[in-house]
């Protein structure tokens, strides 16, 4: 019976490999692998002084870019302007835009605008593509005035390329 349990242990050990290395084992790997609390520190206050760097560097390039504004004569050369469009601007934008839905993917901005001319004058259209370049079979529509987004939204069910268009508000 002790010779079974020698054959025994013996398999064990194959199975398992090297004996369990103890928590305070100086050549265990898994040990001295992990990153001590003074390395993780030392990266995390790396990683704030890169950020903080990053921020300076933004803040120049946002100041520049009011500077460039004013040398054009722009109207808008402020601070606000440099970080784009505000949240009023963009509301107002919305207010006279639309969603079109089920848009052909041969369809081109120009013939959007066409089919949409008689609600008012057309700011922008946009069709947006996927990575590879292809529409992805929607648009939007930006008019001058808010009052042409309920003109608009009476289109919705026409015809454009032998597909019924669907207009929301956006």
């Amino acid at each position: 019976m002790n010779s079974n349990l020698a054959v025994q242990e013996e398999e064990e050990h194959e199975v398992y490999g090297a004996d369990i290395p103890l928590d305070d084992d100086p050549t265990d790997s898994v040990n001295s692998e992990m990153p001590k609390k003074e390395d993780k520190l030392k990266d995390l206050e790396m990683i704030r002084k890169r950020f903080e760097e990053i921020e300076q560097e933004a803040e120049m390039l946002r100041a520049k870019q009011v500077r460039i504004q004013k040398a054009m004569g722009l109207e808008k050369a402020d601070e606000t302007s440099a970080l784009g469009p505000t949240l009023a601007e963009k509301e107002a934008v919305d207010a006279r835009s639309i969603y079109i839905g089920n848009v052909d993917y041969e369809c081109v901005p120009e013939e959007l605008q066409e089919h949409f001319k008689s609600c008012g004058t057309i700011n922008r259209v946009t069709i947006p593509v996927d990575e590879l370049g292809m529409p992805k079979g929607f648009a939007y529509v930006e008019f001058d005035a808010p009052e042409a987004v309920q003109a608009a939204l009476a289109l919705t069910g026409t015809e454009l390329h032998g597909r019924q268009i669907k207009v929301y508000i956006y």
